[in-house]
């Protein structure tokens, strides 16, 4: 959250947090967003994402919200798009350093990786439900367009 806000500082954008816990809470929070005049919803969180995807994705549909997400799986249920580490590559390297440890290894010497591969995944039937024209451009470059 602290990197985010630095560069929608560096933007000159205004981030609102609004944070649920429940299913419930949802109605609530978009009522916080209509209240602080969002124009666009950004979803941290995977498990939150997985839990709640479906519920957030139509909520931002009908406040009319562009929403972004770091995992795949918030476009499937219905975002807009989502840009983020490919969790597979991710997974490759950690069963080595898993192995590692179970052969000994202290995990304090092993050191942190950071992702080096990114996915762009767009859904173009969200697009259209809220009335954008997304660029040729963008759609070229993204992992998979989901219609």
């Amino acid at each position: 959250m602290t990197a985010l806000e630095l560069a929608a500082r560096q933007l000159g954008i205004t981030l609102v947090p609004v944070d649920f816990a429940s299913a419930g809470d949802l109605e609530t929070a978009l009522a916080e967003m209509k209240k602080s005049e969002a124009e666009a919803l950004i979803v941290l969180g995977g498990a939150v994402v997985i839990a709640f995807g479906k519920q957030i994705a139509d909520l931002a549909i009908r406040a009319r919200l562009p929403s972004c997400y770091y995992i795949k799986d918030g476009v499937i249920a219905g975002g807009l798009v989502s840009y983020g580490p490919d969790r597979l590559a991710m997974a490759r390297p950690a069963a080595a350093l898993i192995d590692k440890i179970i052969k000994g290894a202290s995990p304090a010497d092993i050191p942190c990786e950071q992702p080096t591969v990114y996915e762009l995944y767009i859904n173009s039937k969200t697009a259209r439900l809220l009335n954008l024209t997304l660029p040729p451009t963008l759609l070229a470059l993204a992992d998979e367009v989901i219609e």
